[in-house]
This record gives C-alpha cells, structure tokens and sequence, in this order.
C-alpha cells in the first residue's frame, strides 16, 4: 500500500529530523481512541473553532495491519493554522478530502486530536472543556 496522497494546496513543512512521523501519528491515534472527552463537530466552521494555535501536526490516517501490529503508511507534516483552514475547505470543495488526524504541535503530550473525513469529524480531549 503506498500513499499517494500529496496534501494538495498545503503548505506544509517537514517535521523536524528528531521527529519520527509515525511516533508523532501514534500519539494522536493514542488519544483519538482513547480520549474520555469527545465531540462531535457539524462544519468546518466548528473545526476552525477549535484551531488556536498557530502550528499544527497533520497526519493522514492511512494504517496498515501486520497481525496485530499497525504500521502507519500516512505522511505527517506541519502546516501554519491560516493555510490549514484554506487547505480543509479547498479540500471539501473539491471532494478530496482525505481521513486526517489534526493536533496542535506538540513535544511530549498530545492534548486535542481533531479526527476529519468526508463523512464526520471528531474532537478528542486529554483534559475536561
């Protein structure tokens, strides 16, 4: 399974050489799965709601399966929060809107994965609102 997907029209930054993308991915997969407070956001607009900070980690959630080992196949890069907002309505707008895991950056402990799709879209929490 290759990933093709090349995050068309994001401008994103690589992450940096000490950063594994797929240990990056693994923690906000971890909190995607495991979180107590989840919401489920309706419109894009309720996603920008939740976009703060102004770096964020964005990961295609393209997994594969070894027995019962994953293996992530995605990509992760960094996009700033104004050209990510562009990049999930042109997105939308041209159908082509892949699943992604979206969190602030992060050094050691993810807080807010934000899980979107064509279909739904997820805000997962570490902590209470």
């Amino acid at each position: 399974m290759k990933n093709k997907y090349l995050f068309k029209g994001l401008n994103e930054k690589e992450l940096p050489e000490n950063a594994d993308e797929a240990a990056v991915f693994f923690e906000m997969r971890k909190l995607s799965t495991e979180a107590i407070h989840v919401e489920t956001l309706d419109s894009i607009k309720d996603v920008e709601h939740w976009l703060s900070a102004e770096w964020y980690y964005v990961a295609n959630n393209l997994v594969a399966h070894k027995g019962k080992t994953l293996i992530f196949k995605g990509r992760v890069v960094l996009a700033e929060r104004s050209n990510l907002v562009v990049f999930l309505h042109t997105a939308i707008a041209d159908e082509d809107l892949r699943p992604l895991l979206i969190s602030p950056c992060f050094k050691k402990d993810v807080r807010q994965v934000i899980f979107i799709s064509e279909d739904e879209c997820h805000l997962y929490l570490a902590d209470a609102f």
